[in-house]
């Protein structure tokens, strides 16, 4: 029953939709849970010149 589970979520769900909402449900809990470190991580002088340019 568990593997028929799996292959009809993979068949109805684009496998990558599925890992991007895997990563965006991780980073948000990251984010919740130890936000200020995260935020620090963001603020980093490097990363916010790599997003300023994109």
């Amino acid at each position: 029953m568990n593997g028929l589970d799996v292959s009809f979520i993979r068949s109805t769900i684009p496998v990558t939709v599925l890992f991007a909402s895997i990563g965006f449900i991780f980073f948000g809990l990251m984010d919740m849970l130890a936000g200020k470190l995260f935020r620090q991580f963001i603020a980093d002088p490097w990363l916010a010149t790599f997003f300023r340019r994109s």
